[in-house]
């Protein structure tokens, strides 16, 4: 699999994990993460948010992503989370 199909899967695979609206309110984190040989994200770095409850929130949402091995054995990759407060 190159490394274009690997990301576009990979972004795929955390967009449905990540939900449309956050009880946390509105924000946004940014976020580094390493997807070891096994398609799982075992290190997670937030590089910039706008809310520690969001940061959480991308931790949680992270850590339940699965994803295929990616090409070359693992990788680093970043993503920036932009959340809508759940209304009231």
């Amino acid at each position: 699999m190159s490394e274009s199909k690997f990301l576009g899967v990979l972004y795929t695979a955390i967009a449905k994990q990540t939900p449309s609206e956050s009880p946390a309110g509105d924000g946004e984190v940014t976020a580094s993460f390493h997807v070891n040989a096994h398609g799982k994200i075992d290190k997670v770095t937030i590089d910039k948010t706008t809310s520690p409850a969001l940061s959480e929130t991308v931790k949680k949402i992270l850590s339940s992503v699965e994803a295929p091995p990616p090409p070359g054995g693992s990788m680093d990759v970043g993503q920036t989370f932009k959340f809508r407060g759940t209304p009231k």
